[in-house]
C-alpha cells in the first residue's frame, strides 16, 4: 500500500500485456500471439512456422513437418496434395518436383510418379508410355512399336506380319 492508502501498481505475467497508463486489468496474449515477459505493453505476433491456438500463451508451438503457417497463425494449415513440407517449422509448403507427386494432405515427401503417370493425376494415352519413374512426360512409342493401353509403362514391337508407320500408335496395322 501507499502512504495515502492506494496500491501499488503490478506487472502483467506473463502471457499478458496493458497497452497504456490507468489500466486496471491485464490483457490476455490473443490466439497467434504470446508475451513472455512480465511487464510487457504489448503482445507479439508468433513468427512465421509456429503457432498460438489459445489466449494467454508465453510462447508459441512449432508447426510439424507436413503443415505450414504465417506470422500470427492461431493453427498450422496441412500442406494440399501434390504439395509438401520436410521440416518442423515451415512458413510454405513446395510443390512436388516434375515427376514426382503426394496424394494426401500433410505431406513430408513425394513419391516418384508411378509408371504410366507423367504428373500427379495425368496419365499417359494409349501409344505412349512414361519414362523411367520418376516420368516428367510421356514418350510416344517409336515406328514399329505400339501401346494399346493408357497408363503404359513399355510399348509392344508390332507382331510378324504387322506394322506401324508412326510414331504414338496404340496398334500396329
Amino acid at each position: 500500500a501507499s502512504l495515502y492508502g492506494g496500491t501499488y501498481c503490478r506487472k502483467c505475467p506473463h502471457g499478458t500485456y496493458s497497452s497504456g497508463p490507468g489500466k486496471s486489468a491485464c490483457t490476455l496474449a490473443s490466439k497467434g500471439y504470446y508475451v513472455n515477459e512480465s511487464g510487457s505493453i504489448e503482445h507479439l505476433y508468433c513468427p512465421g512456422g509456429t503457432f498460438s491456438d489459445s489466449t494467454g500463451t508465453i510462447s508459441c508451438g512449432i508447426c510439424l513437418k507436413g503443415t505450414e503457417s504465417a506470422r500470427g497463425a492461431s493453427t498450422c494449415t496441412a500442406c494440399v496434395s501434390n504439395y509438401f513440407s520436410d521440416e518442423e517449422g515451415s512458413t510454405d509448403c513446395y510443390v512436388c518436383p516434375k515427376g514426382f507427386y503426394q496424394p494426401v494432405y500433410g505431406g513430408i515427401k513425394c513419391d516418384p510418379l508411378p509408371e504410366g503417370f507423367y504428373s500427379y493425376g495425368s496419365e499417359c494415352p494409349a501409344g505412349q508410355r512414361s519414362f523411367q519413374p520418376p516420368a516428367s512426360a510421356c514418350l510416344s512409342c517409336y515406328y514399329g512399336s505400339f501401346s494399346r493401353h493408357k497408363r503404359s509403362a513399355e510399348c509392344l514391337l508390332c507382331d510378324p506380319g504387322e506394322y506401324s508407320n508412326k510414331n504414338g500408335r496404340g496398334a500396329c496395322l
